[in-house]
């Protein structure tokens, strides 16, 4: 079975609807600022839809993912490698996961893309989509704010900060 990804996208958030299999990318992303680094973008999902070349499976077939992560100072990374079923007669599946946190090292341009392989095949490149990670233009004190605006969020209820 040969597959192509047709599109990616990088989003905070993916809802998938289990009865009608539709996709609500929530915060779709192509950039992210930070008051300093490393800092961590809470939320941060990808999601694909992918098609196969020829005639749809006739029976069940297994298929693995692999998002890598890298960017022009840091090599390749897998950050996820996971299987799944593509299910006998479909022509095209979605491919949905989400994170909690999104590390951000530096100022940069980091890439993401998804690999793919059909069985035990070999391992297919897929498309690759950019976020460019950006240092948020603050005064010291404005950085300040930020921070301790971010702490008392994260901070549990009725605890005082340390």
């Amino acid at each position: 079975m040969k597959i192509d990804v047709e599109w990616m996208v990088l989003a905070e958030r993916v809802i998938e609807d289990r009865a009608t299999h539709s996709l609500t990318l929530v915060g779709c992303l192509s950039e992210l600022r930070a008051p300093d680094f490393p800092a961590l973008h809470h939320g941060f999902a990808v999601a694909a839809r992918l098609r196969c070349r020829d005639r749809a499976p006739e029976t069940d077939a297994t298929v693995s993912f692999r998002l890598q992560r890298f960017s022009t100072n840091d090599p390749e990374q897998t950050i996820l490698e996971t299987s799944g079923t593509w299910p006998a007669g479909a022509r095209s599946i979605q491919w949905v996961t989400n994170f909690q946190v999104l590390r951000l090292l530096r100022a940069e341009t980091v890439h993401f893309r998804l690999d793919h392989r059909a069985g035990p095949g070999a391992w297919r490149r897929g498309p690759v989509a950019a976020l460019d990670v950006l240092a948020l233009g603050l005064s010291d004190e404005e950085r300040a704010a930020v921070k301790a605006h971010w702490r008392s969020l994260l901070q549990p209820s009725g605890t005082e900060p340390s």
